[in-house]
């Protein structure tokens, strides 16, 4: 059985502590399940699980078709990669009140629908229809051309 590096093993053994401590403080008795822990591991975990470091561990033979069925053929984890980066990067900044307008935030939206394509045409779908990025991005500040 291949395992994870021991780097990886320790956030998703800090994930499951954290998860069991917040329990016990609201007095949730059911017990922490493997799929509990991973809902809660970060973006920034999942999207480290792409880099080359995992590529022969994770990665090998067809194992990015299974993760994402509807990406094309010559999709590689690199590609994954990159675009996760850069989705994750744009998310961190609107989360912390940065500028994003410098960081092509109409391609990372692309990205991230493609993303979410390659996991299921309808979540694609859904998120698509539900997201109100284009009426926000037209209302964005534009660049004052007097000056």
């Amino acid at each position: 059985m291949r395992q994870l590096p021991e780097q990886a093993q320790i956030k998703i053994a800090a994930q499951r502590d954290e998860i069991i401590r917040y329990r016990a403080t609201r007095n949730i008795a059911s017990p922490v399940t493997a799929d509990c822990v991973i809902s809660q591991m970060s973006f920034g975990f999942w999207t480290n699980m792409f880099s080359r470091r995992y590529q022969q561990l994770l990665w090998n033979g067809k194992a990015v078709r299974v993760v994402f069925p509807n990406s094309p053929g010559n999709t590689t984890t690199a590609d994954i990669y990159r675009k996760l980066g850069k989705v994750r990067e744009i998310r961190n900044r609107v989360a912390h009140h940065e500028v994003i307008f410098t960081k092509d935030p109409e391609t990372r939206y692309r990205d991230l629908i493609e993303l979410c394509a390659w996991l299921n045409p309808d979540l694609g779908h859904f998120v698509e229809t539900t997201s109100h990025f284009d009426t926000v991005f037209a209302a964005r500040p534009q660049p004052n051309e007097a000056g």
